[in-house]
């Protein structure tokens, strides 16, 4: 019988709290550049709230921080600057890109944590 054991992949140690805010700021700077993947016709659709004033305020996005985190994630190893990319950015299936990347659930996790610890050895 196949056991499938638990992996939090949303925990993180405390002392990678800041730089997962970081990556998290990294994020959302990476979802609001460029296009977006959005249609030309939409791309500048803006809902009637915020012409009535009533825009929402979400996270402020640091590009600068994040610019430095992007290129801090790209000096990494190949794995785990994927690792990263879909523990901030994609967040789907962690069972795919546990595959891609030929490791295990728990593998996946480790290396989301091993990247966070590079990043801070690396003053990033």
């Amino acid at each position: 019988m196949l056991m499938r054991v638990y992996v939090d992949f949303s925990s993180v140690e405390t002392k990678h709290e800041l730089i997962d805010q970081r990556l998290q700021n990294w994020a959302r700077w990476s979802h609001n550049r460029g296009s977006g993947g959005a249609s030309p016709m939409f791309r500048l659709y803006r809902s009637t709230e915020v012409h009535a004033g009533h825009e929402s305020s979400g996270p402020v996005v640091d590009s600068l921080d994040a610019q430095r985190v992007q290129k801090a994630v790209s000096a990494l190893p190949t794995n785990h600057r994927l690792a990263l990319s879909w523990a901030y950015i994609k967040r789907n299936n962690p069972q795919r890109c546990a595959i891609s990347l030929g490791l295990t659930l728990a593998g996946l996790a480790q290396m989301v944590r091993d990247s966070r610890q590079m990043l801070c050895n690396r003053n990033a």
